[in-house]
């Protein structure tokens, strides 16, 4: 079976010298199988079949070997999830919606919800600082927006700036209200006079979070720290991982050497079939482990690719795009094949035809064409909001005759499908909706 998926890599990037439908793109990126237990084999086929085709377009894609190699020693798990965590994931996703609608009172009413599920968790910040970072900022956003509220709004940007002092809002995504809003509560953390953190660890290359947000690799300094308490976390991959709370105090360095303990390998659970990339709590995961990855290894786009196949030989094909600097998911593409693979190859080279596209596409200029609603993660994208969701003619087209998007809490899918596929008789482009 393995060498099929093999000749199907060669016809892909066969047809990817010549596509029909010829695109001048070049930049980073790297493509990640997902291992989820299931077809394992077949992902690594099919995202090395779309790591050559990328290449052989001018694209600098980072090699297996070093993907494998910071996959390996990350963990992957690095953040505990808990069901507080993924209701307060959804609420802020719910807010952005009806935000994006103008809809502020229902806006706000699930900010406040994630604010209030972030804050009540004990290691909230230690876990999800960057996810109640975010907020806040929303929030604020919301109260400028919704009431002209400065001095709420200013309230949430000095929390959000208490856990990522460094945090700076985009001056093209936002407008000069808000970004002043946002500078004055900067400026007065940043008044504080400031200390540093050093970092050593045993092993190293260990991941570096104050305040739950990602600073680096150790051995690393962590300077112009406004003084007052941080919450530093040191892990890696099958090491247990290091939590402690410091204080800063002015002019000087704190200095933490930390030897790991070894965790030993977890023993992974078998998991059904189904799109991780595209079920709504799992692909908003997916996006933050895609953000991670390309943080890691400093590349701006990441493709993860999963694929599950039933024992008939049937199944599907997810690739999404992530991006690293907006945080965000692109719509992701499923390709649903029979147990023939009739038209596989073809479907395959339209995809990565789509992913180059998604690669140059300007997120700004239109974020909710670009995205799908869980992809819309980082709050700078909430200063494009132009129109409400559900009146954005580009949000419900198609491109290239192979992408849709959904509003409402759903997860966009481009979906195609060959002749014998399980969603099409006649071959043609179809639209699933999660």
């Amino acid at each position: 079976m393995g060498n099929f998926y093999k000749l199907i890599g060669m016809v892909i990037v066969a047809e990817f010298i010549f596509p029909a439908g010829i695109f001048a793109s070049s930049g980073s990126l790297v493509v990640v199988p997902i291992h989820d237990n299931v077809s394992d084999s077949v992902s690594d086929d099919i995202a090395q079949s779309f790591s050559e085709a990328f290449a052989l377009k001018g694209f600098d894609v980072i090699g297996r070997e070093k993907v494998e190699a910071v996959m390996g020693y990350y963990n992957a798990d690095a953040k505990i999830t808990s069901g507080s965590y993924e209701e307060a994931c959804g609420a802020i996703i719910r807010a952005k919606e009806h935000y994006y609608n103008f809809e502020y009172k229902e806006a706000f009413a699930q900010i406040e919800r994630a604010v209030e599920l972030l804050e009540g968790s004990p290691s909230a910040i230690v876990r999800y600082g960057e996810i109640l970072r975010d907020a806040y900022i929303v929030a604020g956003i919301i109260e400028r927006s919704e009431k002209g509220h400065d001095d709420e709004a200013f309230g949430y940007f000095k929390k959000a700036l208490a856990i990522d002092p460094q945090y700076v809002l985009n001056e093209k995504a936002f407008p000069p209200s808000i970004v002043g809003l946002f500078e004055k509560g900067r400026v007065e953390i940043l008044a504080k006079p400031a200390g540093s953190i050093s970092i050593v660890s045993d092993p190293s290359a260990a991941e570096i979070y104050i305040n739950g947000i990602q600073k680096g690799v150790t051995p690393a300094t962590i300077s112009n720290l406004p003084e007052g308490s941080y919450n530093v976390a040191v892990m890696t991959n099958k090491y247990k991982p290091i939590e402690e709370l410091v204080v800063v105090e002015p002019g000087k360095t704190i200095n933490i050497k930390k030897k790991l303990n070894w965790a030993g390998i977890s023993k992974n659970e078998s998991a059904a079939i189904h799109n991780i990339l595209t079920s709504p709590f799992e692909a908003r995961e997916q996006i933050n482990e895609g953000v991670r990855i390309a943080e890691l290894l400093r590349v701006p786009k990441v493709v993860m690719v999963d694929v599950d196949e039933a024992s008939t030989g049937s199944g599907e094909v997810a690739a999404r795009m992530i991006d690293r600097e907006f945080k965000s998911g692109h719509n992701p593409i499923v390709i649903g094949y029979a147990p023939s693979k009739k038209g596989m190859a073809e479907d395959l080279n339209r995809t990565a035809d789509i992913l180059a596209d998604q690669y140059d596409a300007d997120i700004l200029a239109a974020p909710q064409k670009n995205l799908d609603p869980d992809g819309i993660g980082d709050p700078v994208l909430l200063g494009k909001r132009k129109k409400a969701l559900y009146t954005v003619p580009a949000f419900w087209a198609l491109v290239g005759g192979a992408i849709a998007a959904t509003a409402g809490g759903s997860v966009a899918a481009i979906a195609l499908s060959g002749d014998d596929g399980p969603k099409s008789a006649t071959g043609s482009v179809n639209v699933m909706l999660k």
